[in-house]
């Protein structure tokens, strides 16, 4: 078994497309369930797919949607033959292999909450549960909760147990800024002028407009 960057030859398109239709869970209810779409989604610019073989037979497709380099993308699989337990392998290499040709920093999957084969799946995979989006999938017109679930590049190369794996992927940022100032934070009366102070000592407002 191996995968490999998809090359859309002829007639590679609806052959995908014969296979993909078969799996109403990876659709949902906002992109129409056509072959005209699901074209639009193979040649979108911020997509990248991977076809996973078995000698020469296709028994899989991994996708990689809205792909930020540097930073993240939503990852997708399908195997064909509904096989998932025992690809564990081969699809973290297929993860690995795309995080350094996308210089990933992490991958995000989301899942509508009745794929519990799926969530199964990603939690061997390593990726850890980061949040709940409530009623944000629609399908055959149910609203299900997605469930996020996140791994960084340090997780998928298992850099912490084994010291190997990439470059380090650079500093997370701190804190945006520390205290402004010590103290409370209440403002002091003494500090505070009312308007009519300012206009029985004559002083000036504070405006682009002078009489």
């Amino acid at each position: 078994m191996e995968y490999k960057p998809l090359v859309l030859v002829s007639g590679k398109a609806e052959e995908l497309w014969n296979r993909m239709k078969l799996y109403p869970q990876v659709f949902d209810d906002i992109i129409p369930r056509t072959l005209e779409a699901f074209n639009q989604t193979l040649l979108n610019p911020t997509n990248q797919f991977y076809e996973i073989v078995e000698g020469e037979e296709l028994i899989g497709l991994a996708a990689a949607t809205h792909v930020r380099p540097k930073l993240d993308a939503n990852m997708h699989l399908v195997m064909f033959d509904r096989r998932l337990r025992g690809r564990e392998p081969i699809i973290l290499d297929a993860l690995r292999d795309f995080a350094i040709r996308a210089k990933l920093r992490r991958m995000t999957v989301l899942l509508p909450g009745d794929n519990k084969t799926a969530i199964k799946l990603v939690g061997r995979l390593g990726f850890k549960p980061e949040g709940v989006m409530r009623k944000a999938h629609l399908r055959d017109g149910i609203y299900r909760d997605y469930h996020v679930f996140g791994i960084l590049l340090e997780e998928l190369f298992h850099i912490d147990s084994d010291g190997e794996g990439l470059r380090d992927p650079g500093p997370d940022g701190g804190d945006i800024c520390g205290p402004v100032r010590g103290g409370d934070n209440e403002i002091q009366p003494d500090g505070v002028r009312t308007d009519d102070e300012e206009v029985r000592n004559g002083g000036h407002w504070d405006s682009t407009v002078r009489p």
